[in-house]
This record gives structure tokens, C-alpha cells and sequence, in this order.
């Protein structure tokens, strides 16, 4: 129920399409692009978009991102228990030298 109100916060918006958020992958842009679309959602929402793409192997990296622009209580409440693992992950990445240097996310 929760994800359903992000989709339809993803489907109003005419300038993003739900595909471009559930599969990047398979989009012609590029996972940055895709994380300054998640920018522009809400605080809870861009943080159960954070949890969709962390939960999957290929996208972690991009979750990380995401996870490191919100903040720890909106992370809490999405992830739970997880939510202080997933912050101290976010901000080491984050400091990381490949953060730091805009690295083109994999």
C-alpha cells in the first residue's frame, strides 16, 4: 500500500515515467539522471525508492545515493531496524572517492 502512493506520486508526474523508476536498467538514462528524479519526490518517498533499488544487487549503489539525502527518522520508518546500517552505508559511500568524483553509478 505504501509503494502505491509512490507510484502514483511517479505517475502524475508527466515528465517521469513509473518504467523509468522501477527498471533504470532497461531506460536510455543513465542512473544519475534517475537519482535527480528521486530528488524531487518527498522525503518518504524518495526513501521507499531508496529501499526498491538497495533491496536489489544491481542498484544498491544507487539506493546508497538516494539514502544519503534523507534523513535518519524518514529512514526508520521505511527501513526499520535496518535504517542505522543503511545510514552509516550511505555516508561512507558517500565519502567515498568514487562519491566524491561523480562516478557514473553501475
Amino acid at each position: 500500500k505504501l509503494l502505491r502512493s509512490v507510484w502514483n506520486m511517479v505517475l502524475s508526474n508527466k515528465q517521469n515515467s513509473i518504467s523509468k523508476f522501477l527498471n533504470p536498467e532497461t531506460q536510455d538514462d543513465s542512473y544519475i539522471e534517475m537519482y535527480d528524479a528521486a530528488l524531487l519526490l518527498e522525503p518518504f518517498q524518495r526513501a521507499m525508492m531508496a529501499q526498491y533499488y538497495y533491496q536489489r544487487v544491481h542498484l544498491r549503489e544507487l539506493g546508497l545515493r538516494i539514502s544519503a539525502t534523507c534523513e535518519f527518522h524518514v529512514l526508520q520508518r521505511v527501513f526499520g531496524s535496518a535504517a542505522e546500517i543503511i545510514y552509516e552505508q550511505s555516508e561512507k559511500y558517500m565519502a567515498s572517492p568514487e562519491a566524491e568524483a561523480g562516478a557514473e553509478i553501475n
